[in-house]
């Protein structure tokens, strides 16, 4: 499974590189609100994270389960703001966090469990990225904004030495007032 993983890894870095950067989008700048209740977000999280851990003995699933369902939080409303070449994202909820950076720019950011982490933030191939490098491996949240302009899916993909296999979560979004 491990050789797997290392294909897919390799194939992510691969397209990663190979992708096309373009100039921040207008279009994903404003509010959007999880369009669900939160319990039917952590069952999406947590549910996405089984399958990864499915071979792990059970007290280092227990312990890694826990740490994966913090690391994907399920956001009450997302904010997006755009000023020039500077992206800013905002995740409101239980314990909100502002992420604000140059586009494709890295810099340094205290992760969820208090570890340093480099966050690069980016548009490639019409899609918002946060592409989050820690020590324990690599958390993207891909953010693919409808035609419509009106629903945001926000895609989270976890992967790391440890998992069997990435993390895949969706989460649904809706803009905000209107």
């Amino acid at each position: 499974m491990r050789a797997h993983l290392g294909i897919f890894v390799a194939f992510l870095l691969a397209s990663v590189a190979s992708a096309q950067v373009s100039a921040p989008d207008p279009r994903y700048g404003g509010t959007y609100r999880f369009d669900g209740s939160e319990e039917d977000g952590r069952r999406r999280v947590r549910s996405a994270i089984e399958p990864a851990l499915a071979r792990m003995n059970p007290l280092m699933r227990a312990i890694a389960e826990r740490r994966l369902d913090q690391s994907v939080p399920v956001a009450r409303r997302i904010i997006v703001a755009l000023n020039g070449d500077r992206i800013s994202v905002r995740y409101e909820g239980e314990q909100s966090r502002t992420f604000e950076s140059r586009a494709g720019h890295p810099r340094t950011v205290e992760a969820r469990d208090g570890r340093e982490a480099r966050l690069t933030q980016l548009f490639r191939d019409g899609h918002l990225e946060q592409v989050f490098e820690g020590e324990n491996g690599r958390m993207y949240n891909v953010f693919q904004l409808a035609e419509d302009g009106r629903r945001l899916t926000l895609e989270v993909v976890m992967t790391g030495e440890r998992l069997e296999q990435p993390i895949r979560v969706q989460l649904p979004y809706v803009r905000a007032g209107g």
